[in-house]
């Protein structure tokens, strides 16, 4: 799970339908970025996260 993935759902109460919202990233997108067996993520989506979650370090 990308890291910026993985604090949104740790440390804030988003939702992935929630942070789907916020991110303007479907829902189904974000379902499969949190699967761990995924293997390719588009860096665009990483980038809409972190800038939402104000995360710099990605």
């Amino acid at each position: 799970m990308p890291r910026c993935l993985w604090i949104a759902r740790q440390f804030h109460t988003f939702s992935l339908r929630e942070l789907s919202r916020l991110t303007d990233i479907r829902h189904a997108v974000l379902s499969k970025l949190a699967n761990p067996k995924r293997q390719n993520i588009h860096f665009h989506h990483i980038e809409k996260i972190a800038e939402t979650l104000d995360i710099e370090d990605i």
